[in-house]
């Protein structure tokens, strides 16, 4: 795989309104993380309703409608389809081994959320 087209194709696929939408809201919050409750606000917006919708539409989705033959979109989408099923199998290991255990993961919720969605309203 040519990763110089590969990464040209999926940079295509993400311009688009969401993701400028969602760099200019990351970029608010991140301006944000020094100050006392910086941090607790970042996982809240990650927490948010709506970002996984957002996820979705600036990233993932168009990734997914990406043309070429060689599908780098669906390659990349795939990638992280994988990741997020090993970080959740592994966070079910650690819970497997003493029942009734609670896990703290803030970004567990988000990414399964990402991972459920086929395809939101436009």
């Amino acid at each position: 795989m040519n990763s110089k087209v590969a990464g040209r194709a999926l940079a295509a696929a993400r311009d688009n309104l969401a993701t400028n939408v969602r760099s200019g809201e990351s970029e608010a919050v991140l301006a944000q993380l020094e100050q006392p409750d910086g941090i607790l606000k970042m996982y809240r917006s990650i927490d948010a309703p709506g970002y996984a919708v957002q996820v979705y539409r600036s990233d993932r989705g168009p990734a997914l409608a990406e043309p070429s033959p060689q599908q780098y979109g669906r390659r990349y989408v795939g990638y992280w389809e994988t990741c997020n099923l090993h970080m959740v199998a592994n966070m079910r290991a650690v819970l497997a081994r003493d029942p009734g255990t609670r896990l703290f993961a803030p970004l567990a919720r988000p990414i399964v959320n990402i991972m459920s969605i086929s395809q939101p309203d436009a």
